[in-house]
């Protein structure tokens, strides 16, 4: 039974949603993305002004007469949302978690989708692949996927057994407060919490898996892995249209000057007591995150994947706009 208030924040989003698109996309889903080629439709005779380079010339020299084939665009496209639903998505310092940011994105690309009558999916995934809805079309459908990331179900790869270990090492940590892995990954590796790490590669491989035809496909998280995933990336790019929402916070940047302060991976368990008034420990915390994120967007760029940093706090739509129109613009220099 799917709570009454999970339910309300679905058709919340996807208001929220229908706005963003009919006031700020304004056709930007459908410009950017175009289908897959043109698409034989019949063959007519040839009427004065028609393109004499569509002039079919075997039916031609059968019938004594000019015929031309007419086309249509191929406009039907696949769209599959690659979700990050590992514990470092619970974090959130500015009123909005990592999760709730990506359900807003996702409710916005699935709704662009539906509307220009595009096949929605959905895979979600921490350490392993957890739920995998396969692509329709419908308003109905794009409910359920949304849903789905908001109020995981049961799954057959144990969906059931990732929510209990969430449950219970939120009982374990008790009052002590979340902040990113990266913090914790300063003091060396931590120890490995199976179903509530990240692992990109596993899901990137699934992904290829099943769908066999090339598909939009975007790629969902805040991408604190403990694999290397760069060749399933690279490979992922090649077989479909990739593009990275990269979902960040901003003190995952930057410590704020508190004192003393207890801190707990959320992935590994792993807890530290560290001073936020010391100086150069919140330098060197800040410079290492730039070179985290520094790396990522080279790897990114290596492997062709457009991508956008999405934050926490404030607008999130902006950031999405401006990945398309990079799309747009590099889309007309290529024609």
């Amino acid at each position: 039974m799917i709570p009454k208030e999970v339910l309300e924040k679905v058709r919340l989003l996807e208001i929220r949603a229908r706005h963003i698109i009919e006031d700020v996309f304004a056709g930007q889903y459908q410009s950017v993305f175009k289908g897959r080629g043109m698409e034989f439709e019949e063959v007519r005779e040839y009427v004065p002004g028609d393109d004499i380079r569509t002039i079919d010339w075997n039916v031609t020299a059968r019938m004594g007469q000019l015929f031309i084939k007419k086309h249509r665009e191929e406009r039907e496209l696949t769209v599959l949302l690659l979700v990050d639903v590992s514990a470092s998505q619970s974090f959130g310092s500015a009123g909005k978690t990592k999760s709730e940011i990506a359900a807003a994105l996702c409710a916005v690309l699935a709704f662009s989708a539906i509307r220009n009558n595009d096949r929605v999916g959905l895979i979600t995934f921490s350490d392993k692949v957890h739920r995998f809805i396969p692509p329709k079309k419908g308003k109905r459908h794009g409910m359920c996927v949304i849903r789905e990331i908001l109020h995981p179900g049961r799954a057959a790869d144990g969906n059931d057994e990732r929510l209990s270990s969430k449950q219970r090492l939120k009982e374990r940590l008790g009052a002590i407060k979340g902040l990113p892995r990266s913090l914790a990954s300063l003091f060396g590796p931590g120890h490995p919490t199976s179903a509530l790490r990240t692992n990109l590669g596993q899901s990137l491989r699934f992904l290829n898996r099943v769908m066999h035809r090339r598909c939009i496909v975007f790629l969902i998280s805040d991408f604190v892995a403990a694999d290397d995933f760069l060749l399933d990336l690279s490979l992922t790019a090649r077989r479909h249209d990739l593009t990275a929402c990269v979902i960040s916070d901003r003190r995952e940047a930057e410590l704020p000057r508190v004192g003393i302060l207890a801190v707990a991976d959320p992935e590994t368990g792993q807890t530290r007591v560290i001073d936020t008034t010391d100086e150069w420990f919140r330098r060197e915390f800040a410079a290492k995150r730039r070179s985290e994120r520094d790396a990522l967007s080279r790897r990114l760029l290596a492997s062709n994947v457009e991508f956008a940093e999405i934050p926490t706090s404030g607008d999130y739509v902006s950031p999405l706009v401006a990945l398309f129109d990079r799309r747009k613009r590099r889309q007309s220099i290529g024609r």
